[in-house]
């Protein structure tokens, strides 16, 4: 019913070079890779595809040339994908970041297990790992971070972890189990699964922005929440090794959107 479209995809990562003239997006329901150049009025046609299963994030390099999802790498050659041979563990929340250092530097989760740290500066085509962990909640499905590194933050389901990294290892902190209940007592027997799925980390790493959506197992589940969603804050302090919820608020509107955060700065 939507004009110039075919078919369904379920979009869940975006990733737009610095010259603004391409698009990789993560169709998550057919594991696909799709480019997409962008005219000046920022319109997008659909260019190529590359077709690879349990594909959740992605990055791409500074110039332009290659593409990271998770630790697999892949050549961008006249607007086609081409993956490098060896590393091809595909992952969540990846993205190319310079540290204070001048390394450049390739963060992912991989396998919804563990957190892993790449440098690119070696060969950008074959990162090569710095450090990773699989903190013991054994859910790491989203990851963001202070801007110098030193303090990460990671969500999956209803638990939040928080690491530190020193530049050359990762170390885990503190982890929360994250209870969400309805505050009204709802009119039918339904059952609801609450999913943690987006993290923000404020710029000093002082506290972490979790969004959740409802997951129901029917329609009268959905239609019958009191709520949808909601974003939880919480207060980060290494030096005492502890996570509080400091505030909660809950979203009435029905988008699953609510898995998707923009940073929110906190003093």
């Amino acid at each position: 019913d939507i004009p110039n479209s075919l078919g369904q995809c379920a979009l869940t990562a975006l990733t737009i070079p610095a010259d603004g003239t391409r698009a990789y997006a993560i169709d998550g329901a057919w594991g696909s890779i799709l480019v997409f150049s962008i005219n000046q009025n920022g319109e997008f046609d659909f260019l190529s595809s590359f077709n690879r299963s349990e594909l959740h994030g992605v990055a791409i390099n500074a110039d332009n040339t290659i593409l990271y999802s998770g630790n697999a790498s892949f050549s961008v050659i006249a607007d086609q994908l081409f993956l490098k041979d060896g590393n091809n563990s595909a992952g969540n929340a990846t993205e190319i970041i310079r540290d204070t250092s001048d390394r450049n530097l390739l963060i992912s989760t991989i396998g919804n297990n563990q957190l892993a740290i790449y440098e690119l500066d070696t060969n950008p085509l074959v990162p090569t790992e710095l450090t990773s962990l699989a903190p013991a909640s054994g859910n790491v499905r989203y990851q963001d971070h202070s801007d110098d590194l030193s303090t990460f933050a990671v969500i999956d389901h209803q638990k939040i972890t928080t690491l530190s990294f020193d530049g050359m290892a990762l170390n885990e902190l503190s982890s929360l189990d994250i209870a969400i209940t309805f505050e009204t007592d709802l009119t039918c027997e339904c059952s609801y699964d609450f999913k943690y799925r987006a993290v923000q980390v404020t710029n000093n790493g002082n506290f972490a922005i979790g969004s959740a959506f409802i997951d129901p197992e029917s329609v009268t589940a959905l239609e019958s929440a009191p709520f949808l969603g909601a974003a939880t804050t919480f207060s980060i302090d290494p030096s005492s090794v502890q996570l509080i919820e400091v505030d909660r608020m809950t979203i009435a509107g029905k988008s699953r959107t609510v898995r998707m955060l923009s940073l929110i700065q906190l003093s």
